[in-house]
């Protein structure tokens, strides 16, 4: 049976697409929170208590000028089997309802109960809507629960009918990007297996680990630690498979890449001429992968999930970088007809593969990005 390789630098790549073709229109601003696995985007306007204890995590939001509550739950232990689900069901999310349902009552109102399904980080989430009316305002708490990755996650959206509709955008913003994953931050574990992620000097990018040095356009953005995280979750949601095991296997792709450096030349989401990017990045050697070429043959297996029309322009080839050899995919994605090129590059070194990306709209950009890559050295 052919094994589904999944590839990080595809995921990583992808986003990258999308905050160029993107650039026009500044997004919303959003805080991200993550941490045990746990992550996710959320408006600045909503406030965030962390509530956790040893059992799980649990995450309160409430609306700052609304009031309504979004309340994420997601337990440390890890599920094997139906009866665990249904056990694990019964503990979070039966008992949670169980309470909602009496505090309504206590108030001498009559609850009403709807069974519902919602998306909650490309799972399927079944639950329960519960509606009643206090002092003369209907008031709801809807509450859902699935598994991601092993453990099993409830979510909750509390308030009334105003609340929820002011809050609505909160809602939906946290539920799609929500992401669970091991207990311990695989990347934070990954980057602690570097002896070096590398710094920037001036213009000069620098990784002890890689032996890499390269020179940084003067006047490009050096995106921060943070940006680069948040990269890589939002990769996430642009790689999908209606195949479970798929979707876990494209989230522990992402999950196991390491950004080392994305340079832009503009900021991204600011209104500019047509802008452009590098990435360099590194993913531990994949399982059954022990040349270059096969792992260019993955990432382009990977690239098939991609919500963005992706085609080759130039299959496998070779090129030098820091007088290395690295093998090389020309793409092109259409963004709602706006055309990006891309061109991936990658090569084993130590026990990564380590990569450069390089993301453009024109000639003279190229130009530039074959630069900074001519400049690189390898020792």
């Amino acid at each position: 049976m052919k094994t589904l390789f999944i590839r990080a630098a595809g995921i990583v790549a992808l986003t990258l697409v999308l905050l160029i073709a993107n650039a026009q229109t500044p997004a919303p601003e959003l805080k991200h929170f993550s941490k045990g696995g746990l992550s996710f985007d959320y408006p600045a306007d909503v406030g965030l208590q962390d509530k956790s204890e040893s059992g799980g995590q649990k995450l309160v939001l409430t609306h700052a000028d609304h009031g309504a509550q979004i309340i994420i739950t997601a337990r440390y232990q890890l599920i094997d089997s139906a009866e665990q689900i249904a056990q694990a069901k019964k503990e979070v999310l039966d008992s949670f309802v169980d309470r909602m349902v009496k505090e309504f009552e206590s108030q001498k109102t009559h609850v009403e109960h709807a069974e519902r399904q919602i998306e909650v980080g490309g799972s399927q989430a079944s639950g329960v809507r519960l509606r009643c009316v206090l002092n003369g305002q209907p008031e709801n708490a809807e509450v859902y629960s699935t598994v991601i990755e092993r453990r099993l996650v409830m979510v909750s959206f509390i308030g009334s009918d105003k609340e929820l509709r002011a809050a609505a955008s909160a809602w939906s913003t946290v539920r799609t990007s929500l992401r669970v994953g091991q207990t311990v931050d695989s990347l934070t574990s990954a980057l602690s297996s570097l002896s070096d992620v590398g710094s920037v000097t001036g213009t000069t990018y620098e990784n002890k680990y890689f032996g890499l040095r390269l020179t940084i356009p003067t006047s490009w953005q050096v995106l921060d630690s943070n940006v680069r995280k948040r990269i890589s979750e939002k990769g996430k949601e642009l790689m999908t498979s209606d195949d479970p095991s798929k979707q876990r296997d494209l989230n522990r792709a992402a999950d196991n890449t390491i950004n080392l450096l994305t340079v832009a030349q503009y900021p991204p989401g600011e209104a500019q001429p047509p802008n452009s990017m590098l990435i360099c990045g590194a993913e531990r050697i994949p399982a059954r992968v022990g040349k270059d070429t096969e792992y260019m043959a993955a990432l382009k297996n990977t690239l098939k999930y991609s919500q963005v029309p992706i085609t080759v322009e130039r299959d496998i080839y070779s090129e030098q970088i820091g007088e290395v050899a690295f093998s090389v995919i020309d793409f092109k994605s259409n963004y709602s007809g706006k055309i990006v090129s891309q061109k991936y590059y990658a090569h084993i070194i130590k026990n990564y593969v380590l990569f450069f990306i390089v993301i453009y709209q024109m000639d003279e950009q190229l130009k530039t990005l074959n630069e900074v890559l001519r400049s690189a050295v390898l020792q």
